[in-house]
């Protein structure tokens, strides 16, 4: 299995966003408008996801290293 940075992922989510945008505009219109922007939102939210843990890593790792100390 390949493997991909989370800076990877995120180009690649972004990449995915900028793609609907421009196929959404033409397949949901009027009353399916909504539908989009829903996929839209949801795509949007796992790049926050994905932006966060790469801005919040060392936090994240130092959390992870807390917990097994009190594990053990």
């Amino acid at each position: 299995m390949t493997t991909f940075s989370i800076q990877q992922q995120i180009e690649e989510v972004e990449r995915e966003i900028a793609l609907r945008e421009d196929v959404y505009k033409r397949k949901y219109t009027g009353s399916n408008k909504s539908r989009g922007e829903f996929y839209l939102a949801r795509m949007r939210a796992v790049l926050k996801t994905l932006e966060w843990n790469r801005d919040n890593r060392e936090t994240v790792i130092e959390w992870i290293k807390s917990k097994k100390a009190t594990a053990a």
